[in-house]
């Protein structure tokens, strides 16, 4: 049992500043779904929908070896999601977009409700942008390990 949690908990420690990213965007999204008010109906899914793209790019591991290896994507011997992989890319634009138009679509009935929404959804959209420049900006600054 000890060593199944020393090797969950090895797969689930920051070891890049990739990961730092995810883990910030990840529970930023997280909070901003839980107190985005009831009646809105489309901006909590969009939050799900980054909480799910951080999940993937988490688990892709490092390269895109990760699910790759399981799921067997591959497109002419290429892994779609290694670091400059098409569908990787397609996840740092939602970590981005995602969250901005979730605030945008966020509305508050009443004084209180909704205030802490909209300040963590542009949070959340600003660290996934940041992200998304960064892993294709400088991919040896983001994915090398830092721990």
């Amino acid at each position: 049992m000890e060593d199944l949690l020393q090797q969950v908990g090895a797969l689930l420690r920051p070891s890049s500043l990739s990961d730092i990213f995810i883990y910030i965007i990840f529970f930023l999204s997280l909070i901003a779904s839980f107190v985005i008010p009831e009646k809105n109906v489309q901006a909590p899914y969009m939050m799900y929908t980054v909480i799910l793209g951080c999940i993937i790019d988490l688990l892709r591991g490092s390269g895109g070896e990760g699910l790759s290896s399981i799921a067997g994507l591959r497109i002419a011997g290429e892994s779609i999601l290694s670091d400059f992989g098409f569908l990787t890319f397609i996840i740092h634009i939602i970590m981005f977009v995602f969250p901005i138009i979730a605030a945008g679509l966020t509305r508050r009935f009443g004084q209180r409700a909704g205030a802490l929404a909209v300040p963590l959804c542009l949070l959340a959209g600003l660290f996934g942008g940041i992200y998304a420049l960064l892993s294709f900006a400088a991919p040896d600054v983001v994915y090398s390990a830092i721990f």
